[in-house]
């Protein structure tokens, strides 16, 4: 607590506690006084009103007595005054109060009542009585009370102000002292306070500010000099912490007495007053420290000096330092070193990078010329001379132009100088000529070399050949865009142009059409020529066509047999049709390719723009529908598109639907037809076939169905669901069978060999269910021997080395004799069950089959006749050495289920 508030706290107190007991013992009197007035009063008002009533009573003056009942109550300041006669009747009252209040104030605990007789010679003539109001003495007494409390209180207040006067006139100087004080330790010397008075304080303060003064002239005296030394101080640490330099000053010990910012910052310490006191081995790597160490002890040993290059580390990279190292010499004697080193680094990359740039010059497979502003030669590296043949002697100081082909106009380099102009670089391909004279394409980048002031000074062109390259992507796009075989467009072209089309026709209002042709019987020609003669007639097929057609018209090539023909600026359908009947002429005629004279046909579906279709793949779509009506109507003809077409189609797609997901379903069913001996009529095995579920309602046959999943491209799922239910059943029936030949046939086509049917496959399959491929017969077509194909003859060859034996089925029926039979081994040959139907002891079906059972035995192959219904036909078949048949004269197609029934009956 300051002195000031200790000052004031005390005299306040001393003062509250004698004005407390003077106001309580005045308090006290009053009290006193004002019952002692009170007493006095009501005596003299009883000597009053007895002295002045006693004749008014006796005589009953009711008049002077009421005057004098309102005189007193006014004078005397009662309450009431009333005046009775003997028998206590009122003779006079007065009331200073209303009545209601007079009655209350009568009742009242604070109303004094006084009665008094009135005797007259000894004898009582009445009373008089009046009431004085205590409450309002007590009032007075209390406002008397109240007066001496606030005059108490005004004391005190008056007293405090005096005493806060006080405390500010004994503390004042004081605290000035404290704050001059705490000034003069902050560092506020010269600080000065007011003097007030002449007492011992004010002497005090002039003392202080004296001492002050004399700080103040002592710390700018000792800041003058500091400020000299500091001067002297930064004038010599910028002169060395400018300097590009790394400064440095040690003893003889090692240690640093002084470094610049310069060597602080190299060692990573920043700051160089730290780096003060340490050794090279404090702030280097032990490596470099010992270095160093052993230099400086060279140049203190020697008192010479030294000049060195050599690496440090900086922030965790190393860089080039060239050091100069001196002895400091004083009286004669070696005291310590001084040393000056300088980061030679970038000196060190650029002559590195001066080297590589001169090996990625020299080296560089893109040729690198440097031309002046008039594009004179300066400097070539050696793939210009390999690209160009230009040796350097031949080309420096030539023109540019030296290499022009010619192939450019002027307008060409014009935008090529007016881009280096603005943009300050060119970009692009560009014909130019060797020294030999021949033209190639290169690949040129062009960069204008500016000076200061924005002028061109050089040209850098670097450039590379890309003849070859640009050969190869002409011939990408080619083969990306043109049927390799015919080089008519691909599918991928027609799209475009055929796009470019319609959107010209739709432009300029006209009419567009859409041929799609597919050439008649062209897989038998493959089949039976071979693919090389059928891609002949592919390629005389696409002549034929490019010759009835207008310039203006596109034929393309889908692939395979099918082109595609665009007829642009159609005015009617009679054009469409002339130009269809002369393809079907031209095509129908027999075309000679070597020493085959083949006849061909072809099938065109048309659809017409916009009629048919607004956009190509609807067009195509629909030309293709119609193609398939115009096979349908005898092939060699040409159909427009109709809607009900495309309802056919629908329903075609439709039964791809169901087929589809009767497959994935699994739905199929497998029916078993046995293989009898007929010598015995003991069953040799089944021949599964695929059946329609009951619940399917299916109204396409099983042979339909096939062929529709050959189309779809389900035949291969389709396949594995059926085979895998046969060998299902096949390991059911041997479960009950007493034979383990028992074998079973599935019928495999010719669109699964050999790439879509895997042997492995078949092989795990039968496995999983118990059986080896010995149990197994695959059926096949003709088609599939019919081909040339070294694939097909490896799948077969294979499959006969796994142990699977291999079916000619329906063998008769194809376009070809037994002579392929010499390349491709079977086992068995199925006699189509048309030359079984009619079979009799004479005729063409019993030559037939007598010749096939005899070549068949030549080839030892069995012969398996299907469709065998009559014991007539068992028994001519018996007589000609039919070994096997089948047919409902040996029994009916049945499931596995029915079959095991019947067996165990």
């Amino acid at each position: 607590m300051k002195f000031r508030t200790k000052t004031v706290l005390g005299v306040a107190v001393i003062e509250l506690i004698l004005l407390g007991i003077l106001t309580l013992n005045f308090i006290s009197m009053l009290r006193d006084s004002n019952q002692e007035e009170a007493l006095r009063k009501v005596k003299l008002t009883e000597s009053l009103m007895i002295a002045a009533s006693e004749d008014a009573v006796i005589s009953y003056d009711i008049a002077t007595l009421q005057s004098l009942a309102d005189n007193v109550i006014q004078t005397q300041e009662l309450a009431y005054v009333r005046f009775w006669d003997n028998d206590y009747n009122i003779l006079v009252e007065s009331w200073l109060l209303d009545e209601k209040t007079a009655s209350d104030f009568y009742r009242s605990s604070e109303t004094l009542h006084r009665t008094i007789p009135i005797e007259v010679s000894g004898q009582i003539s009445g009373y008089v009585q009046f009431g004085i109001d205590q409450g309002y003495m007590a009032n007075l007494l209390n406002t008397a009370i109240n007066q001496t409390v606030s005059l108490a209180v005004f004391e005190i207040l008056l007293v405090a102000a005096f005493s806060a006067l006080l405390g500010v006139y004994l503390t004042n100087q004081l605290t000035g002292l404290t704050l001059a004080s705490n000034k003069i330790r902050e560092g506020n010397l010269g600080f000065k306070l007011p003097v007030r008075g002449n007492d011992e304080l004010s002497e005090t303060v002039q003392a202080f500010n004296t001492m002050s003064t004399t700080l103040k002239r002592l710390e700018i005296q000792r800041l003058q000099e500091k400020e000299k030394l500091e001067i002297a101080h930064q004038r010599m640490r910028s002169l060395l912490d400018n300097f590009p330099f790394l400064i440095w000053l040690k003893n003889n010990d090692g240690q640093f007495l002084s470094v610049n910012k310069a060597f602080a910052d190299a060692c990573g310490k920043h700051n160089p007053e730290s780096v003060e006191g340490l050794t090279d081995f404090d702030v280097w790597p032990t490596d470099l420290a010992n270095q160093y160490r052993i230099d400086d002890l060279k140049v203190i040993n020697s008192a010479k000096g030294k000049v060195v290059e050599e690496k440090v580390e900086s922030e965790g990279e190393r860089i080039w330092i060239e050091t100069f190292k001196s002895p400091v010499v004083h009286h004669d004697k070696v005291i310590g070193t001084v040393g000056f080193a300088r980061d030679v680094s970038e000196r060190k990359e650029a002559a590195e990078r001066q080297r590589k740039a001169e090996a990625i010059f020299n080296s560089a497979s893109e040729a690198i010329l440097l031309a002046d502003a008039y594009a004179n030669v300066k400097m070539i590296n050696p793939a210009f001379t390999q690209i160009t043949g230009y040796e350097e002697d031949e080309i420096l100081g030539q023109n540019a132009s030296i290499l022009s082909s010619g192939q450019h106009d002027k307008e060409f380099y014009q935008i090529m100088y007016a881009a280096l102009e603005t943009e300050g670089s060119w970009q692009g391909e560009i014909h130019n000529r060797k020294k030999n004279g021949e033209l190639y394409v290169q690949w040129q980048t062009i960069v204008a070399l500016k000076g200061e002031h924005g002028q061109v000074e050089e040209y850098l062109a670097i450039f590379s050949d890309i003849t070859q390259k640009k050969a190869a992507e002409d011939e990408i796009k080619y083969r990306a865009n043109y049927d390799q075989l015919t080089g008519l467009p691909n599918r991928t072209l027609l799209n475009e142009l055929l796009k470019q089309e319609l959107l010209r026709s739709h432009r300029e209002s006209k009419k567009s059409a859409v041929m799609f042709l597919d050439l008649d019987h062209f897989k038998r020609i493959n089949d039976t020529l071979g693919h090389a003669i059928g891609d002949l007639l592919l390629q005389k097929v696409s002549e034929l066509l490019q010759t009835t057609i207008r310039d203006s018209d596109v034929v393309a090539r889908l692939g395979g047999d099918e082109f595609i023909v665009i007829l642009s600026d159609v005015d009617n359908v009679t054009d469409i049709s002339a130009v269809a009947e002369k393809i079907v002429t031209s095509l129908g005629t027999p075309i000679h390719i070597h020493e085959h004279e083949i006849r061909t046909c072809t099938s065109i579906g048309i659809a017409v723009f916009p009629e048919d279709g607004r956009d190509e793949e609807e067009l195509l779509s629909h030309a293709d529908m119609a193609m398939y009506k115009a096979k349908e109507s005898g092939r060699g003809q040409y159909r427009f598109f109709n809607t009900e077409m495309a309802k056919e189609i629908r329903s075609s797609r439709s039964i791809e639907l169901e087929l589809s997901n009767v497959i994935e379903n699994e739905e199929l069913c497998v029916a078993f037809q046995p293989i009898v001996n007929i010598s015995d009529h003991s069953i040799c095995g089944y021949e599964a076939l695929m059946r329609w579920p009951e619940q399917t309602n299916q109204k396409v046959s099983v042979e339909q169905s096939i062929r529709n999943a050959e189309e779809f491209g389900l035949i291969q799922p389709l396949f594995e669901v059926v085979f895998n239910k046969a060998a299902q059943g096949v390991s059911q029936l041997l479960q009950n069978s007493t034979s383990t030949e028992l074998y079973f046939s599935v019928n495999v086509s010719s669109h699964q060999i050999p790439d879509r049917l895997s042997l492995d496959w078949v092989v795990q399959r039968l496995a999983d269910y118990g059986l080896s491929p010995q149990h197994l017969i695959i059926e096949l077509t003709e088609g599939v021997f019919l081909s040339d194909s070294p694939e097909n003859l490896r799948w077969l060859k294979r499959a006969r080395e796994i142990g699977i034996r291999i079916s000619l089925d329906d063998f008769g029926t194809g376009y070809s004799s037994l002579a392929y039979l010499k390349r491709f081994t079977v086992d068995f040959l199925k006699i189509d069950r048309g030359f079984v139907a009619n079979l009799q002891q004479t005729g063409a079906d019993y030559s037939l089959i007598k010749s096939v059972i005899s070549l068949s035995d030549a080839f030892g192959l069995t012969v398996i006749a299907e469709g065998v219904e009559t014991e007539e036909q068992a028994k001519v078949l018996s007589e000609l050495g039919c070994e096997a048949a089948q047919g409902y004269f040996y029994g009916k197609p049945k499931l596995v289920q029915l079959l095991e029934a019947e067996s165990i009956s």
